[in-house]
């Protein structure tokens, strides 16, 4: 594995190597010569405790969680346990975390930062469990007034593509059917709350995702503005 193979995701260590939690994504090569990227796990002083949890095809996105209590850890990729273990050579841990790289200053001069996008990051104080993660995947969050992207996919027992209908948009929001893709730009000052939308394909269980808009607060000259006018 050269640097340039290797991607960290997240990284944590304190001062050895002994002390490390890496969740990377690595490049190999198939039997038919096929470059394939892996979603591997490192923990304390063994860099790839599993280099192959799941196979992950560039330009897609997925989610991805790493959760350890102490004594076991887990992956879930897309709300699915792909992953689990136990683990307990961590001795300490450091109150930061590092996001798309090593986990020390020395280690970013490894070259091996996360070479995609990132769009939202979600760190707890406790080990979530295996429900809690699946429901942070079904739930899209966002600000009012900021599109919401998301394409949602299956596939059958034959690795054949499932095509989802939508129902019970939002007002103002789409799906395409063509790209089985959710677009959505909640109205500013007047959308928050929660969105159940519901996905249906003939002969497959619905699938439900929650869209979560949060409040955007008011400026403050647009209050007094409001005020002016006897609004607000």
């Amino acid at each position: 594995e050269t640097a340039s193979a290797l991607q960290l995701l997240f990284g944590h260590a304190v001062n050895s190597d002994d002390n490390r939690i890496t969740l990377y994504t690595v490049e190999s090569t198939d039997a038919e010569g096929n470059t394939v990227h892996k979603l591997a796990l490192g923990l304390g002083d063994n860099a790839a405790l599993q280099d192959n949890i799941a196979q992950l095809v560039p330009g897609q996105p997925y989610h991805v969680a790493l959760t350890w209590d102490g004594t076991t850890y887990a992956v879930f990729v897309d709300g699915v346990r792909r992953d689990a273990g136990t683990f307990s050579g961590l001795a300490e841990l450091e109150a930061f975390a590092d996001v798309g790289n090593f986990g020390t200053a020395s280690g970013r001069a490894y070259a091996s930062g996360f070479r995609g996008l990132v769009d939202e990051i979600q760190l707890y104080r406790r080990a979530l469990n295996a429900e809690e993660i699946t429901r942070l995947f079904l739930t899209h969050t966002a600000k009012e007034n900021r599109l919401i992207e998301f394409a949602v996919y299956g596939t059958d027992d034959a690795g054949n593509p499932i095509y989802y209908t939508a129902k019970n948009l939002p007002a103002g929001a789409t799906f395409d059917a063509q790209k089985q893709t959710f677009f959505w730009r909640p109205a500013l000052y007047q959308s928050a709350g929660n969105y159940e939308i519901v996905f249906a394909a003939d002969g497959y269980p619905d699938q439900k995702i929650t869209v979560s808009v949060q409040d955007t607060e008011l400026a403050g000259w647009y209050i007094k503005f409001l005020e002016s006018r006897g609004l607000h």
